[in-house]
């Protein structure tokens, strides 16, 4: 009788819990979301009320307290089915609408990453508008959108480059570039020995550890511009690791592409690897033939290197060009290198060794070493892009550098031995 009794009195006390207790409900944050289409979504639905454990059915059979689907097709019909511990149910529809643009913030061009690659998309389709973007933010999720009545020649279209999702196309989306950005892992252009120069030019050719250098990014020249030019992105890296970490600085003024209100920017400076990553474009729909300065670098020597032996050279490599005409077409370009000495405490710099040079009209240059023969290890002539043109061994005082075959233009001649260098810049007429 005592264990009835108490059975019923356990049985009344668990009724009158679920009595006390909230209805069931189950419901979705929304009727209808938005999805990319082909891309896996999840869906959670919002469970209050009843009495625990919650036991789900969803309308493809699966039982899981969320469900991932690959929408397929323009519009998916989701229902769950909750039963709480006392067999209550309760149930909710929800519909996933799919939009074929599957946008990333930043990645203008639609190559799976944001750099300054896509500042060149977003320069050629600036001022355009379309549909705002659904929820959008600017975290690295895959959102999807409304496609645009626009895309770019090779299928793109203009949604991608909506970074922050307004549906206006401006200089605001460039903060989506930024906030995703990463390095480029291939660059599709075409380098040629006649395309368009592409160098790298520094003031000064000695420098002692804790100077600053500036180095100017040069596109062209008075004798081949650039033609038809809208966008250049490209990367310049320092090698040698002696650059102070974070002296990094950057001018675009008196840029060869525009002035401050005809270009875009975009810049990355990566300081553990001595890299820096530069987009530049112009945005009004015009291209331009021109030649100049394109950008001005400013880097400090770190001093630490003034502890070593001997020179060091570090090396300006303009690596990963991508240049483009305002259809957005590639342009071929034909980048180069540069260099500066960093003379150590260690080191006997003598810029003004007794060397005479003579010119020969135009067939080249005759050496005079005087006393410095047997000190002299090499002799290299570079054009000014740091292309490495002549390069002599010697058993006399005396020795020709032939200038058959190179273009008219400034050279870089520089001798070097184990503790002495000497650099000077000659002409070829």
């Amino acid at each position: 009788m005592l264990r009835l009794i108490a059975t019923l009195l356990i049985c009344t006390l668990l009724g009158m819990g679920n009595a006390f207790a909230q209805p069931l409900s189950v419901n979705f944050s929304a009727d209808t979301v938005h999805a990319c289409l082909g891309e896996p979504f999840e869906v959670n639905p919002m469970v209050s009320g009843g009495t625990m454990p919650y036991i789900y059915s969803w309308k493809n059979g699966t039982s899981d307290s969320t469900l991932t689907i690959i929408p397929l097709q323009d519009f998916t019909d989701i229902k769950v089915v909750v039963t709480d511990g006392f067999g209550a149910t309760d149930s909710a529809k929800l519909v996933v609408h799919s939009l074929t643009e599957c946008v990333y913030p930043g990645d203008a061009n639609g190559d799976g990453a944001a750099n300054n690659l896509d500042l060149l998309s977003l320069g050629l389709a600036y001022g355009h508008s379309g549909f705002q973007r659904p929820n959008a933010h600017l975290n690295w999720i895959g959102q999807p959108s409304f496609s645009w009545q626009q895309s770019f020649s090779n299928g793109i279209n203009f949604a991608h480059v909506d970074g922050d999702g307004n549906g206006v196309l401006d200089a605001d989306d460039i903060e989506a570039i930024t906030h995703n950005y990463i390095t480029p892992s291939f660059v599709s252009n075409t380098n040629s020995s006649s395309g368009v120069p592409l160098s790298v030019e520094i003031d000064a050719l000695n420098v002692l550890p804790g100077d600053t250098v500036v180095a100017r990014v040069m596109l062209g020249s008075p004798l081949q511009p650039a033609d038809s030019i809208y966008g250049i992105a490209f990367s310049l890296e320092l090698e040698g690791y002696e650059i102070d970490s974070g002296s990094f600085q950057i001018s675009y003024n008196g840029s060869a592409l525009g002035g401050s209100g005809q270009i875009l920017t975009v810049e990355k400076a990566f300081y553990d690897r001595t890299r820096i990553e530069i987009g530049i474009t112009r945005f009004d729909g015009s291209d331009t033939t021109t030649f100049g300065q394109l950008v001005e670098i400013i880097v400090v020597i770190d001093e630490i290197i003034g502890k070593r032996k001997g020179i060091a050279i570090l090396d300006f490599n303009l690596e990963d060009v991508s240049m483009n005409n305002g259809t957005g077409e590639n342009i071929s370009v034909n980048p180069g290198n540069s260099a500066v000495n960093i003379v150590t405490s260690n080191t006997k710099l003598e810029p003004e060794l007794d060397i005479k040079v003579s010119d020969l009209q135009g067939k080249g240059w005759m050496l005079d070493l005087g006393n410095n023969s047997q000190n002299i290890s090499s002799i290299k002539l570079f054009s000014l892009n740091g292309n490495l043109v002549q390069q002599k061994t010697f058993g006399s005082n005396e020795i020709f550098i032939p200038g058959n075959g190179l273009a008219k233009g400034v050279y870089l001649m520089r001798l070097e031995s184990d503790k002495k260098i000497f650099s000077r810049k000659i002409l070829k007429k």
